[in-house]
């Protein structure tokens, strides 16, 4: 079994890379991209797929919400908090948002904040 699932996520990391390459102006192909590499570790690789996603499409909460959560399995946990602020900026209501940047403030220790940011979340 377990070389089945290695051999999926391999797949996933390919054809990742090919939808990137299809269309480079899509911001959703190297979002996605990210999220599979963040999810084999490979952080460094994963930060740059959401970079690129940020810089096709600025706007794109979600890319930054994920650059947030990688940052913060990095420890830049200042880089990840200003990720997850411009998440919440671009969409308010984003609960994942809310949720990863209550986990950066705790981690900064920043409990007030995070106890805070709690109370005000948008209701899942």
């Amino acid at each position: 079994m377990r070389r089945k699932t290695k051999w999926l996520t391999s797949r996933s990391r390919v054809i990742g890379s090919k939808a990137v390459e299809a269309d480079p102006e899509f911001a959703d192909g190297p979002n996605g991209l990210g999220t599979i590499l963040h999810e084999q570790g490979h952080l460094d690789e994963a930060l740059a797929s959401y970079r690129q996603a940020l810089a096709i499409h600025p706007d794109y909460p979600e890319a930054s919400n994920n650059l947030g959560l990688a940052l913060y399995d990095q420890g830049l946990l200042d880089e990840a908090a200003a990720s997850c602020r411009d998440a919440l900026a671009r969409r308010s209501d984003y609960a994942e948002a809310h949720s990863n940047y209550v986990l950066v403030l705790s981690k900064q220790g920043r409990l007030e904040e995070a106890a805070s940011r709690c109370r005000a979340a948008p209701p899942v």
